[in-house]
């Protein structure tokens, strides 16, 4: 636990990171799963406690899930519909990454070890399991700042996939890391590098309304 606070506060303090009303991000992104890689940007607003939106395009393909607090849905050029209980759940978690570390403070802690698993870095590794999910924390030793995430298990099976947080600059306050690697069974299948980034500006609920989300009539 003691190296989780150190993480946070090294990112700037617990209250700092869960005290954000409003979080917006819009992302570059290279994605490594279709036959050649694909450039395009993620942008997400998010307003607590838990209206979500997030806008994924590549070229003139645009694909957008909301939560408006209650249901999720997911809308694209056909239209929308209506996200079944698993994958709200899903959604759900996401925003919890949103407070990455802070999010595992009530975490049960299965160990905890000083490791060379990144190289040319010594790691604090901290092995987290919290509703379902187990995953290994992999904090700097030297900056105490979150280097590595890796998810093993969740609430639907085993997993293999780690997120790779690098190029820490401070907004408001709070370390960001603008460069994070999405890697799946030891190879990257997306790469994110962030363009924009606001803290606690205004965002009007009819971001997460389905009914102005909808596509245009052509």
């Amino acid at each position: 636990m003691e190296v989780l606070k150190a993480g946070l506060k090294a990112l700037g303090g617990e209250d700092a990171i869960l005290g954000r009303k409003t979080i917006y991000i819009k992302r570059k992104c290279i994605n490594h799963e279709y036959p050649e890689p694909r450039e395009g940007t993620i942008t997400i607003w998010f307003k607590r406690p838990d209206k979500f939106r997030k806008e994924i395009v590549y070229g003139e393909d645009k694909h957008v899930i909301v939560y408006d607090g209650k249901q999720a849905f997911y809308i694209d050029r056909k239209g929308s519909r209506l996200l079944g209980p698993t994958i709200t759940a899903s959604t759900l978690d996401g925003l919890k990454e949103l407070d990455l570390p802070a999010n595992y403070l009530t975490a049960d802690l299965t160990y905890f070890n000083i490791s060379q698993e990144i190289p040319g870095k010594l790691a604090h590794v901290v092995k987290v399991r919290q509703h379902g999910y187990t995953r290994e924390l992999m904090f700097d030793v030297t900056t105490n700042l979150l280097q590595l995430s890796g998810e093993y298990e969740n609430p639907w099976g085993a997993a293999d996939k780690m997120q790779r947080f690098d190029r820490y600059r401070p907004v408001d306050g709070i370390m960001v890391p603008y460069r994070v690697e999405h890697w799946r069974a030891n190879e990257v299948v997306l790469e994110t590098e962030i363009l924009e980034i606001k803290f606690n500006g205004p965002m009007e609920d009819s971001l997460f309304s389905i009914q102005e989300s909808q596509p245009s009539a052509k």
